[in-house]
């Protein structure tokens, strides 16, 4: 995932993310230098990345698709496709509603290639041509509380999902699926309907454990 980080000097900051943006408009513009235009839908087949700043947590992530042709485009979503079903670098088909100044607009979901033969598949195989573990986990959390104890739960239901789909208020913005995702070469995905939270849940300061015991562990 491509980052840059908003740290240092205010006047290397600013050359470095110029410098970026500099490249991606002369890719974005033809030779004539007049960005594409093309007001119908279509297909494109490439590798999102993502543009994002450390520390700036309350901006919404920038995307953008590399072209397997070498084109970049600024890839803008409709606000119905959250991010955690955006995937960073696998390739992807977009399904894109227009193309207007160097910009493509899409209101669909990303669509992975189900036989994905380049580069991403062939480092992937070096762990393996298969996956034992489940394609797509199932994931039960239990928040918290202890007896005696009359402080709330260090966590919420919301902070939790945060963690796992959205990663606003997480390091850099990162997040538990797209890690699995990502590491998997897409493979493997949590899906929120596949997470259930309880609680909280207080744990008594006394009981009886039943034998034998249910865990191996005891």
């Amino acid at each position: 995932m491509a980052s840059w980080a908003a740290a240092g000097s205010p006047v290397k900051t600013a050359s470095a993310v110029l410098a970026a943006f500099l490249i991606i408009l002369i890719r974005l513009h033809g030779g004539n230098g007049e960005a594409l235009q093309l007001n119908q839908a279509g297909f494109s087949t490439g590798t999102i990345s993502s543009l994002e700043f450390t520390g700036a947590q309350d901006l919404d992530r920038i995307y953008y698709l590399n072209e397997d042709g070498g084109m970049i485009y600024r890839l803008v979503f409709c606000a119905g496709v959250p991010q955690y079903v955006i995937v960073i670098g696998i390739p992807v088909t977009v399904r894109y509603d227009r193309i207007e100044d160097g910009l493509m607009y899409s209101c669909s979901v990303p669509m992975m290639a189900e036989d994905q033969q380049g580069p991403q598949h062939r480092r992937r195989a070096l762990l393996g041509e298969s996956i034992t573990t489940p394609l797509e986990p199932r994931v039960l959390i239990y928040i918290t509380t202890f007896c005696g104890y009359n402080q709330p739960a260090a966590v919420t239901a919301e902070s939790i999902v945060d963690l796992f789909f959205v990663g606003k208020n997480t390091w850099k913005n990162r997040d538990i699926a797209t890690y699995f995702r990502t590491c998997s070469y897409g493979k493997v995905n949590i899906y929120p309907s596949n997470v259930k939270i309880l609680g909280p849940v207080q744990v008594p300061c006394n009981g009886t454990l039943k034998q034998p015991h249910p865990f191996s562990t005891g």
